[in-house]
């Protein structure tokens, strides 16, 4: 018997051997292995002001990787900071760290910096009139400063919104047939900022393309076809955007409780900001939606019988949740929020069963 025994795990270990040397490279592989452009470890933090002669091309030598950054345009608002290290930490796990934020102030970048003390921020401080334009024009008129003056010095821009949510690694689409020479900006030949490449702006070739659907979509195209994230846990898409969540009061800070039900929320990130130092000077104020808190003691949710499957569209979700908010505000108790079934109405179409 115990010769069987020895014989028996023997054999076991053996296969265990075979499992890992077979399994094992496939777990620990990153995902931007198929495309190349695994950046991280191999890039260098920059951060200053982009208007000054020479920073853009500091930044580019010490961030880019391959020709290539990735840019994440923020506002002055703290609601952000969250959202964006979350837009981080997608790129993180695919084994990306060419990624630069681009902020509208110095103080901005440094409260950034407060939480992740690695990453590459900028701004630019160009003198630009006030009454020239709105904030958000001016948000706007920034990014399209820096895509074209990084452009016109030879290096290729992916662009993010800070409530950009991360699935798989964008280069393989972007390097493919039919994405390959298409861009979202087309410079005139001629001279903008005197840091330019001037050889690589006479280049510029692309032409303009909107982004496909199944590439990138709304996080709200629910029951469209495009879009059905509650059937398995993760959307479909290279990325989603969460955009505004409709019929809501402040939806800025809605944005990032989009992440959760595609699987997109880095829970220990949120742990780790809220007990951060600054945690409660740039965090707390900005809603209770955010984990990491102290857990309240009294709290309000719908019985377990109430099915919420024919929920039709996202205005009658809407009108349940504030009902809630209002009893639980009344009650002074902290509201837990209820999931949709997989088979909810403006999920999956039920055409024409009654109810």
């Amino acid at each position: 018997m115990a010769v069987e025994r020895r014989g028996v795990g023997v054999g076991a270990f053996a296969l265990l051997m075979l499992w890992v040397s077979l399994i094992w490279p496939a777990l620990g592989k990153l995902a931007c292995e198929e495309s190349g452009y695994c950046s991280l470890g191999k890039t260098k933090q920059f951060v200053g002001d982009i208007s000054q002669p020479g920073n853009l091309r500091k930044l580019l030598e010490s961030t880019a990787y391959k020709q290539e950054i990735i840019l994440i345009q923020m506002s002055g608002s703290k609601v952000y900071i969250e959202m964006m290290l979350q837009l981080r930490a997608d790129f993180k796990e695919l084994g990306m760290s060419h990624v630069v934020v681009l902020s509208s102030k110095e103080d901005i970048c440094r409260a950034f910096l407060s939480f992740d003390a690695d990453m590459s921020c900028v701004w630019d401080g160009s003198l630009l009139h006030d009454a020239s334009f709105a904030p958000y024009e001016r948000t706007i008129h920034g990014r399209l400063r820096f895509m074209a003056r990084t452009g016109r010095m030879g290096y290729n821009v992916m662009s993010f919104d800070s409530d950009f949510h991360i699935y798989r690694d964008p280069y393989p689409y972007l390097k493919g047939y039919p994405m390959q020479n298409k861009t979202l900006d087309d410079c005139p030949d001629c001279p903008w900022w005197p840091d330019e490449d001037q050889a690589a702006a006479s280049k510029i070739t692309e032409a303009f393309a909107f982004v496909p659907r199944w590439f990138v979509s709304s996080a709200w195209l629910l029951n469209t076809g495009y879009l059905t994230p509650l059937d398995g846990g993760e959307a479909r898409q290279v990325a989603v955007h969460a955009h505004a969540v409709p019929g809501t009061f402040g939806s800025q800070h809605m944005k990032i409780g989009v992440r959760r039900p595609y699987n997109r929320y880095h829970f220990e990130l949120s742990r780790e900001l809220h007990s951060h130092p600054n945690g409660p000077t740039y965090l707390k104020s900005t809603g209770p939606y955010l984990v990491g808190l102290e857990a309240p003691k009294r709290l309000l949710m719908l019985h377990p019988d109430v099915d919420l499957s024919w929920v039709a569209n996202p205005e009658e979700y809407r009108i349940i949740t504030l009902g809630l908010m209002q009893l639980a505000m009344l009650s002074s108790r902290a509201v837990v929020f209820p999931d949709l079934p997989c088979n909810t109405s403006m999920v999956f179409d039920h055409g024409n069963e009654s109810r």
